[in-house]
């Protein structure tokens, strides 16, 4: 009873797979093409399609596919009226369409980085210079700033400059030092040249 259950999961398990991994073709680059109520180029036509309608793949047999188109109708093909990709004419208005796209939001980002460079290129004039905020008497005054130097600039002194790589370059030495007084103490008082 229990593997009559698995078998009927399983087999419940392999159609639902089949049928979630359908494959779509299209109809190729001709005109027009014929769907037939069996897999033979003379059977009875069920419908006519155009170039570039999307199928689902239902069936391949040797030389017709059975297929559904979106409204529903079923029929056989010719495998040489199918296809896997959707025609270059479909594909072509598709990557239009996205180069438009693409276009427009280019031609936007433009625009706004015109305003942007004019607004920036107006306040480096001084026009529409925000006005100074007034102080307010109730308000903490601000924390001073750093001394400007010569010409206005922030207090840079060489001197900092200068001291912060002989602090470097004594850190360097004492390093050196400080192995080489290891080294000795390791040979017993020996001094090795290297």
């Amino acid at each position: 009873m229990m593997g009559l259950r698995l078998t009927v999961v399983a087999a419940l398990l392999l159609v639902l797979a089949a049928e979630a991994r359908a494959e779509t073709a299209w109809v190729t680059d001709r005109v027009q093409i014929t769907l037939h109520w069996s897999p033979a180029a003379d059977a009875p036509a069920v419908k006519t399609l155009s170039t570039g309608a999307s199928l689902e793949v239902l069936e391949r047999g040797a030389a017709f596919t059975r297929v559904r188109d979106a409204a529903g109708a079923e029929g056989w093909a010719a495998n040489d009226a199918l296809m896997a990709e959707p025609p270059a004419r479909q594909q072509l208005d598709r990557l239009r369409g996205q180069l438009a796209a693409a276009q427009s939001a280019l031609a936007a980002e433009t625009a706004r980085t015109k305003e942007l460079a004019q607004k920036l290129a107006e306040l480096a004039a001084g026009q529409n210079a925000p006005a100074p905020p007034q102080p307010d008497a109730a308000a903490p005054a601000p924390p001073p700033a750093a001394a400007p130097g010569p010409a206005g600039r922030l207090f840079f002194d060489w001197t900092w400059l200068g001291i912060s790589f002989a602090m470097l370059i004594i850190g360097f030495a004492a390093g050196v030092w400080w192995l080489r007084e290891l080294n000795r103490r390791k040979l017993g008082g020996m001094h090795l040249r290297i």
